[in-house]
């Protein structure tokens, strides 16, 4: 197994230039069987990491100090695996895999995706297929999104805190979108099959929402203002 390990601590190592703040590291690989990770401290750091024309490869991406850090991450292959792990605030994530991926598992943001989490935010998603999206903007909330096969797009907004929000999305083509603002709202959308669309909106506080779509060309939206509702869409 080849290995690659860039510590990065306001000292010059071989996967970048370091200063005090604005940390940069950028590692190449080529093959399978790659393990590559990126330790950064301080703030404002950038880490670009790729990884080309291999399977079985690893990735993690670790940035910790005041906030301001970016992180990119390409992987072309099968049975890849990534993990990012950001401290501080105005953290970026971004990155894609490509090819077929079998087996590919992340704890981010994939697939031509764009994540932003504020201070206290905590997000889990896992992509695996061909062309899925996630655009993801959190505070202080939690979220997790699944995507298996090929195409589907989902799209989260939680601005406030203590939110929960979840979309799980098997099949293809099938869209979500969930908007919560306030605090203490609650929304999962789960869709099984293909050409679904499903969207919950969510301002006040303590409301609960679930859309549930199996088969084909749903279409369902749930809109809830205030405090204390409750709303569930099933779709078969």
């Amino acid at each position: 197994m080849n290995k690659i390990i860039a510590i990065i601590a306001a000292f010059v190592f071989s996967a970048g230039v370091v200063y005090a703040q604005s940390n940069e590291a950028t590692v190449g690989q080529r093959g399978g069987d790659h393990t590559a990770t990126i330790n950064q401290f301080g703030a404002e750091n950038r880490a670009i990491l790729q990884q080309d024309a291999g399977n079985h490869s690893e990735a993690i991406i670790q940035q910790a100090g005041a906030g301001q850090n970016d992180a990119r991450l390409s992987q072309n292959g099968d049975a890849n695996s990534a993990s990012f792990q950001q401290t501080g605030s105005d953290n970026s994530i971004g990155g894609f895999y490509v090819a077929t991926p079998i087996g590919n598992t992340a704890s981010g943001s994939w697939d031509e995706d764009f994540a932003y989490q504020a201070d206290g935010a905590d997000a889990e998603v896992i992509q695996q297929g061909d062309m899925n999206s996630v655009s993801l903007w959190q505070e202080a909330s939690e979220a997790k999104i699944h995507q298996y096969g090929s195409a589907h797009k989902a799209t989260l907004l939680q601005a406030g805190d203590n939110h929960y929000a979840e979309i799980m999305q098997t099949g293809s083509e099938n869209t979500a979108l969930t908007v919560q603002l306030g605090s203490d709202n609650r929304a999962e959308i789960h869709q099984n099959g293909h050409d679904n669309f499903g969207m919950i909106n969510q301002v006040g506080y303590d409301n609960n929402a679930q859309i549930i779509q199996m088969g084909n060309g749903n279409v369902a939206g749930i809109m809830q203002v205030g405090s204390g509702n409750d709303a569930t869409v099933i779709q078969n």
